[in-house]
């Protein structure tokens, strides 16, 4: 393998790194097989000083190795999808910035991620989501997408395109051809669409003709089989049907495609993370993406070594990437990050995102002298990450400002528990229930109709999915808030006392349902 090569198959590998600094094992990969890009996470990311400083020295080591500097990639998406720490400007969730009914707050909350991450030298984001969230029960995507409605999803999508463009970042659609239908997570299956062309050229593929008329830079694959577009069996990140006979030939995209995380169980389990790497790259995607194991990706090298893949198409992905990292690195240019303004104007948008699904005839009921302030701690949205935050919630918020009891409880009741409630629930004057994507942890449903049996004035807030607001009945007031951070909180506060003058608007379809 000539040093060529070996640079341009190192370009087509995105690592993750287990710390906040460059490890040994990560660097000596590096060094060895010239892998050009890193992914960074959460557990990478510890404040502003701290990410500037990773980079830098990732910056530094790339391109020492391989000529070339490298893609530094986050996942900053909004809401409860955000990997930067608290000293940055956080942005609401995609469907919290449907919900305030203006495109162009997308496209500044895009200018203002594209600022905060210039500031600390990374350059890609895997935003936006361009996924039409159109099962309710979708447990992997919700609250990440711009709604249920594909103009809107492209609309709102593309103005969050923009706005990252306007800061110099390289923004990534996502996930190709469609992840809003599936019902199950790909962190943990492999879910299985049953559409055909006909029904995906109608509502998943709109927003990305959109974004490919659009030119928009780069595209992230579903780890999604979709039988009927493809009858091999293959997932869209490996399926040649779909990355190349669809993307490329027929919607004309000349961007690079980026796998979704090979070391998700869809593909781990089902495929082998190494082979499915392999077999992607040589189906249309550019660059395989290893989140947690960089040896995962020496491993995957080394059996493209072995393979000797064909050298066009390698080169071709290689002279993509190449052409896209000098254009994204020429217009880049000191950027100073989020100033006071962008925080009181995002906070104003996250505000406005409170919207009343249902409020009764006879309108939001007050608390009383001893309201009940029931949920759960926070923890991610995703059950393939349902770690929980414990240091802050909604029951201990509410009571804090308003009074009465606050009552936390597990993500997923058991009958016990729920039983045990019920009980304690008997002397108070109102009850306010805060679900956590209830749609995935039922126990949170079973939980909120059995307090709603108690005929007491109620009131539920979604704090994730607002489709959890389905399965109460008319007699229930219910608001979506869309994430559940502090700072959510704070608007709920803002909301309950009476100060939010301007309420989010609801963009999705509640359709009465039984838990």
């Amino acid at each position: 393998m000539d040093s060529l090569n070996t640079i341009a198959i190192g370009q087509r590998f995105c690592v993750g790194l287990p710390g906040m600094e460059i490890d040994s094992e990560t660097e000596a990969l590096i060094r060895k097989y010239k892998i050009g890009n890193v992914i960074l996470f959460r557990r990478n990311i510890r404040s502003r000083e701290q990410l500037a400083t990773l980079c830098f020295q990732l910056r530094l080591l790339i391109a020492s190795e391989t000529g070339i500097e490298p893609f530094i990639i986050v996942d900053q998406e909004g809401g409860e999808s955000s990997v930067l720490s608290e000293d940055f400007a956080n942005i609401p969730s995609a469907m919290a910035l449907r919900a305030s009914d203006n495109p162009e707050n997308a496209r500044f909350c895009g200018w203002v991620t594209g600022k905060e991450l210039s500031s600390v030298g990374v350059n890609v984001d895997l935003a936006p989501i361009l996924d039409v969230n159109s099962n309710p029960n979708n447990p992997s995507i919700g609250v990440r997408s711009y709604g249920e409605d594909a103009e809107e999803v492209t609309s709102f999508g593309m103005q969050m395109a923009k706005g990252l463009a306007g800061s110099g970042i390289l923004c990534c659609a996502g996930h190709f051809p469609g992840h809003g239908d599936s019902s199950v997570d790909s962190h943990l299956q492999l879910p299985i669409v049953q559409k055909t062309m006909g029904e995906l050229e109608k509502l998943e593929l709109v927003p990305f003709k959109k974004a490919i008329l659009d030119r928009i830079p780069m595209v992230m694959t579903a780890h999604i089989v979709f039988p009927k577009i493809d009858d091999s069996g293959l997932p869209a990140t490996m399926s040649k049907k779909i990355l190349v006979d669809l993307l490329r030939d027929k919607m004309k995209f000349e961007g690079i495609v980026l796998t979704g995380c090979m070391e998700k169980k869809a593909i781990a389990d089902y495929f082998g993370t190494v082979p499915s790497a392999v077999q992607a790259l040589e189906n249309g995607a550019d660059i395989a993406l290893f989140s947690n194991h960089a040896s995962l990706a020496a491993d995957a090298i080394s059996k493209i070594y072995e393979k000797k893949i064909d050298e066009s198409v390698l080169m071709m992905s290689y002279k993509r990437i190449l052409t896209a990292k000098v254009k994204t690195f020429s217009k880049n240019k000191p950027v100073n990050g989020a100033i006071a303004m962008d925080y009181a104007a995002i906070d104003k948008i996250g505000l406005q995102s409170v919207t009343e699904c249902n409020i009764p005839e006879n309108g939001l009921p007050p608390f009383g002298r001893d309201p009940l302030f029931i949920g759960c701690s926070p923890s991610s949205f995703r059950p393939s990450s349902f770690e929980e935050i414990t240091d802050f919630s909604f029951s201990e918020a509410m009571s804090a400002e308003f009074g009465g009891v606050a009552k936390k409880v597990s993500p997923n009741p058991d009958l016990n528990e729920i039983h045990r409630i019920i009980k304690e629930a008997g002397n108070c004057t109102s009850i306010v229930l805060a679900t956590a994507n209830g749609h995935i942890r039922r126990g949170q449903l079973d939980l909120g109709l059995a307090l709603e049996n108690l005929g007491k004035p109620m009131i539920v807030v979604a704090m994730g999915s607002p489709y959890d607001l389905a399965f109460f009945s008319a007699s229930t007031a219910t608001i979506a808030i869309y994430e559940y951070t502090r700072r959510s909180l704070r608007w709920l506060v803002s909301y309950f006392s009476g100060q939010t003058k301007k309420l989010g608007k609801p963009f999705f379809s509640l359709d009465a349902q039984e838990a």
